[in-house]
């Protein structure tokens, strides 16, 4: 047999609904009931092969696994702020202070239709309300779901007290006419009417606790404006302190933002290149390029790519081309003179114990590798 059908067969031969409609919330045990059997039914369309036993672990799954709306972290504890919501999203959650407001206002207010059907599931009976005429059976389910809604109102009131962990004010006014379904109403019906028979300030003993009663005089009618026939002259506000104030908190904002929240290898490396690249920059602005520093420059750019392998073969070709790419506009006219500097730097170099070196290291490698530079960054050093 499927699951869906294994547990309507249970449901059949044995008095479930019954036993749930008993209970005060009948409906919505039946419900849950109906509710389940229908899950089990989905689970068994689903796969085939499902079993009784795992189709009740994966309901268990599904049950344990329902997050309360009302038990999610609304902000971080440590927030100094005052926090609105209704008291169904304060369901899970805690406070040190709670402040109930307008609980003499009703909250089941009464619904003006003209034509009404009315049905109560667990007895059958049907009722019609028409008007300001209603007939027995919607008297009877009239009164029945003012009481269960009396009761869910008495339910959310004591989710609305267990807030607080410190402090609970309960803030009503005075009206002429009781509110009905108020949690006014409900607190008086549990302290006879000490609250609103309260002419002063007092406290009301609760069983081995105490309500302390505060009575605030207020005019509750809005204010107008006020017609001041004498003109006032305001005083003039100093806003540069204000401003200050928000120039500083953005510089933070904008240091703030640029601060990485990781720090890697790389990342490290990305900033050294970045300060010295800025460094160079300003080196190079703050002093004009002389002939003595171009020979250094154009130097090391001959070095960096010099193939000591080949040693002195093409060495003019190879100065030829480097004036040609980088001696600037403004040296042109010193060519001359630049490159013979340049060819008694080589001339030395080459006559040199540490050129014959590395041109011997540079001969007994693999001629795979058969280029081998010297790489000095530092353009600008004259040598």
């Amino acid at each position: 047999m499927p699951v869906g059908e294994a547990v309507s067969h249970i449901y059949a031969a044995l008095p479930l609904k019954l036993l749930a409609a008993c209970y005060f919330h009948g409906e919505q045990a039946v419900a849950n009931l109906e509710k389940l059997r229908q899950q089990a039914e989905l689970l068994g369309r689903e796969e085939s092969s499902m079993t009784f036993k795992g189709a009740i672990r994966q309901l268990q799954d599904r049950v344990l696994n329902v997050k309360e709306e009302g038990e999610s972290v609304l902000a971080e504890e440590n927030v100094d702020a005052v926090r609105i919501m209704s008291i169904h999203k304060s369901k899970g959650l805690e406070f040190p202070i709670v402040i109930l407001a307008g609980c003499h206002t009703g909250i089941d207010g009464r619904q003006n239709r003209t034509a009404e059907a009315l049905f109560d599931w667990s007895s059958g009976l049907t009722g019609i309300h028409v008007g300001p005429f209603t007939d027995l059976a919607g008297l009877y389910i009239s009164e029945k779901n003012r009481l269960r809604a009396k009761e869910e109102q008495k339910r959310v009131l004591y989710v609305a007290m267990t807030r607080p962990r410190e402090h609970l004010v309960i803030s009503c006014g005075p009206s002429p006419q009781r509110s009905m379904g108020s949690f006014q109403e409900i607190l008086d019906e549990a302290l006879n009417d000490q609250i609103d028979n309260a002419d002063q300030s007092t406290v009301v003993e609760i069983g081995q606790g105490k309500l302390e009663v505060a009575i605030v005089e207020a005019n509750l009618t809005a204010p107008g404006r006020v017609k001041n026939k004498q003109k006032t002259t305001e005083k003039k506000r100093d806003w540069r302190p204000y401003l200050d104030t928000w120039k500083r908190r953005r510089k933070a904002y904008e240091v703030a933002i640029n601060t990485p929240v990781f720090v890697t290898p790389t990342l490290l490396k990305q900033q050294e290149e970045i300060v010295v690249e800025a460094t160079q920059k300003t080196t190079r602005l703050a002093r004009s390029r002389t002939s003595s520093m171009l020979v250094g420059e154009l130097t090391h750019r001959l070095l960096e790519d010099w193939d000591f392998t080949e040693g002195r073969k093409n060495f003019a070709d190879r100065l030829e081309s480097l004036f040609d790419r980088w001696l600037p506009e403004e040296f042109r006219r010193d060519r001359e003179r630049i490159q013979a500097d340049i060819v008694e730097i080589f001339t030395c170099f080459f006559r040199s114990e540490i050129y014959s070196e590395v041109s011997k290291i540079a001969n007994t490698r693999p001629r795979s590798s058969t280029a081998h530079t010297l790489g000095w960054p530092n353009h600008g050093r004259r040598h």
